[in-house]
């Protein structure tokens, strides 16, 4: 759906992060799940929990910018650096009905 890249560091707990960053393709929006890559190697998955434009909070983007993003942690053990990349993708639950035949 889109990808960020991580340019500053404002602070991180083991439950969350608060990172500045730039979107560099595609499209991000509160709610949507993402994989850390770090040389390339995923370390970890986060859900975009916040974004902010300056000054303002907004539920999504596609412009190609500058943000600040909230991530709560889900499956990362290492700090969130500079210079890594978040992939985020969105998960589609995709259900079939069944239909009995006489």
């Amino acid at each position: 759906m889109g990808k960020f890249k991580v340019l500053k560091d404002f602070f991180q707990t083991q439950n969350e992060t608060v990172v500045g960053g730039k979107l560099i393709s595609g499209k991000i929006k509160v709610d949507i799940y993402g994989k850390v890559t770090r040389n390339g190697e995923v370390i970890g998955k986060v859900k975009l929990t916040s974004i902010k434009d300056q000054q303002n909070e907004i539920k999504e983007t596609d412009e190609k910018g500058e943000y600040g993003i909230k991530l709560k942690k889900l499956a990362i053990n290492d700090k969130i650096k500079i210079d890594d990349i978040i992939e985020f993708y969105v998960i589609s639950h995709i259900s079939k009905k069944v239909q009995k035949i006489s």
